[in-house]
């Protein structure tokens, strides 16, 4: 009896190529804004997603897009500044645009403390507080945000600082009295 010699094993497939990435066209990609205007608009747009994600409970989605903010209005300066030395004409702020930017930075920091608050991390949100405290001695909201947040840091004497004096700013203000 001949005995066929056995058939070499059948190479393995080879495992279906992984599909390539997609890359959009560069047309396809919103520009970056190169003016004041845009980008004090970019930043605004960027705060109302993070709004939407603060309320949808995307806490990590909505932080990020409130420190994305900063990105497109630190470094803008006002004609005031001592770095409008070093400006282009095209990061330079005309008063109005100074308001828009300040009331901006104030409301992003007392949103991203929210957030910090509401995800646990008492010491970050303390940070944002104080900066937003900074912009705005006199907010009761930013205030309130530190007393609360030092509240979890159970920093309690500096909390109740914090919540008093918010308190006094706005006495009105139902959540700083609870």
């Amino acid at each position: 009896d001949v005995v066929a010699p056995e058939a070499p094993p059948a190479e393995a497939a080879p495992p279906p190529a992984a599909p390539a990435a997609k890359i959009s066209p560069v047309g396809e990609c919103a520009p970056l804004p190169h003016t004041v205007a845009g980008k004090i608009a970019t930043a605004n747009d960027l705060k109302a997603q993070g709004n939407e994600m603060f309320k949808a409970g995307e806490l990590g989605k909505a932080a990020s897009k409130y420190r994305t903010v900063f990105a497109y209005v630190n470094g803008l300066v006002h004609s005031s500044d001592a770095m409008n030395q070093y400006a282009t004409k095209a990061d330079r702020l005309t008063d109005e645009q100074q308001e828009a930017v300040t009331a901006l930075k104030l409301s992003v920091n007392l949103n991203l403390a929210a957030v910090y608050i509401k995800q646990g991390k008492f010491d970050k949100a303390a940070t944002v507080a104080r900066k937003a405290i900074e912009i705005d001695a006199d907010n009761a909201k930013a205030h309130l945000r530190l007393g609360q947040a030092l509240m979890g840091t159970k920093s309690f004497d500096e909390a109740k600082k914090s919540l008093v004096h918010g308190a006094k700013l706005a006495p009105q203000e139902k959540l700083i009295r609870a």
